[in-house]
């Protein structure tokens, strides 16, 4: 049981049948005007049933489309829904989730891009941002694409509102179908009484916000090679914490950075030490922190983990929106990221 984000109702999903099932054209029983007109046209049994589930779709979205269809695609169309090779589950925001997620980290996602239109699902994108289109490869992917739920909608819509205004904010849901409906830029300006250009404008705004805030959740499926590799990594971090020359350095590290706290001359040596070791340049991205901490390390020109251990204990003060729970928020983010005795304040 599924839930439809377009009209709010709960209906069945019965799975298309696989393209590889058709073994020949002959076994959907078209008219010999049809199967004439196919063979013709398109050359492999791949694309034929491609080119059924594209019209399909087309006619869902809009009835108008049929008047433009050849009657030999609308046979072979009403054919394949018959025998169960179709599915009409695609909703108004099938796609325009992951529009969402390749506008926001379109430098991270370029490499490889979701599928933000229906023609997608057949392309097979190269290093050099071309792309060659494959049938099979396109039902495959038409045959197990999953729809976005409703509770990722609602995810989105929780991490983005916190760094939108409530305009910002409604342009985003409503371009993007994050309630369901996707609404063209000429209707969300007749909806908030402006022109479709300031539109345009609050969309970009709030764009550059989102990507600023880091404000999407992570939802976007991992392919099996980015998910070994995260693995892989997290691994051999975990075996190199258990060795005690790695939790030994540590410890030095922060008794050398409390001693250039202190008035001696000794102190000098141990920031001239501290600052000549080959640093961690690690950026404070990937300590997952709040949006507010985060804005205040960036506001302190805080860059990376390094900056972070060797930040002098007095400047933290000064830090503007960085309280006390933000200071407990970093410590314990430090400690879960590999540097175990790491505080903001020295301790005697």
């Amino acid at each position: 049981m599924m839930n439809n984000l377009y009209t709010g109702r709960e209906y069945h999903i019965s799975p298309a049948r696989k393209a590889t099932d058709l073994q020949c054209l002959d076994e959907l029983n078209l008219s010999k005007p049809a199967e004439k007109y196919l063979k013709k046209y398109y050359q492999t049994l791949s694309e034929i049933i491609w080119q059924g589930r594209r019209t399909a779709y087309l006619v869902d979205r809009n009835k108008r489309y049929i008047r433009k269809t050849p009657k030999y695609l609308l046979e072979l169309t009403g054919t394949l829904d018959r025998e169960g090779y179709l599915r009409h589950d695609f909703t108004a925001n099938s796609f325009t989730i992951n529009l969402l997620y390749m506008t926001v980290h379109y430098d991270l996602m370029r490499e490889k891009p979701e599928v933000v239109e229906f023609e997608d699902f057949c392309k097979i994108f190269k290093e050099d941002q071309t792309f060659s289109v494959d049938y099979t490869f396109g039902n495959l992917n038409y045959e197990t694409y999953q729809n976005p739920a409703t509770s990722q909608c609602r995810k989105i819509q929780a991490g983005i509102r916190g760094c939108l205004t409530e305009k910002e904010f409604q342009v985003i849901s409503k371009w993007y179908g994050l309630e369901g409906k996707v609404m063209t830029v000429y209707s969300i300006a007749i909806d908030q009484g402006v022109s479709s250009n300031r539109i345009r404008q609050t969309e970009a705004l709030a764009i550059r916000k989102i990507r600023s805030a880091r404000a999407l959740p992570s939802i976007i499926q991992s392919s099996e090679a980015q998910a070994k590799s995260v693995d892989d990594i997290i691994n051999r971090l975990k075996i190199l914490r258990q060795d005690p020359l790695f939790q030994e350095e540590f410890v030095l590290r922060q008794e050398l950075r409390k001693i250039t706290f202190t008035p001696y001359e000794c102190a000098e040596k141990a920031k001239e030490f501290l600052n000549g070791e080959v640093e961690d340049q690690t950026e404070i991205e990937c300590l997952d922190l709040t949006t507010r901490t985060f804005r205040a390390l960036k506001r302190a020109e805080i860059h990376t983990i390094s900056d972070i251990i060797n930040y002098p204990y007095m400047d933290w003060l000064r830090i503007k929106n960085f309280g006390l729970s933000s200071i407990r928020e970093v410590e314990s983010k430090m400690h879960r990221f590999g540097h175990p005795t790491f505080r903001i304040y020295p301790h005697p």
